[in-house]
Order: C-alpha cells, then structure tokens, then sequence
C-alpha cells in the first residue's frame, strides 16, 4: 500500500471518530500538524516536550502554599 493511501486510510479512520466529524476540528488538527511539523523536523519540538517536563515537575514538587504563591504571581501579569 502506497504512503499516500495509507494516509487516505488513516484520515478516514479518523473522520469516522465522532470529535473528529466537525470539519472545523479536522481543518484545525491539519493547521495545528502544518505548524508542528518544521519543529518536529528540526528536533526542536524535543525541547518543548522537556520543557513541559521540567514544568510539570516543579509544579509536583511545590507544595499548596508555595503554589498559591506563584499563582498570585502569575495572575499579575
């Protein structure tokens, strides 16, 4: 099977989702994946996952007062 018609396939397995039926979602997910794609190639979007890691462990580690802190601070801005 062709890469092309593999792709075909896929989409349509997709489109039979019903979150995936709303062609404003599909056009999004296409503008969103066209956007992606330069990061990925480039291996920048490997950066963006960790920082995303690096976020997501910090918030682990806080406790509730040192969170409500920073949400304050955030919140400024």
């Amino acid at each position: 099977m062709s890469e092309e018609m593999q792709l075909n396939t896929n989409l349509e397995k997709l489109a039979a989702d019903t979150a995936l039926s709303d062609p404003a979602t599909l056009i999004g997910i296409k503008n969103l994946i066209d956007k992606a794609a330069p990061l990925v190639q480039a291996g920048r979007f490997n950066n963006i996952i960790d920082l995303l890691s690096i976020i997501s462990d910090n918030i682990e580690f806080l406790d509730e007062a040192a969170l409500e802190k920073l949400l304050k601070w955030v919140r400024k801005f």
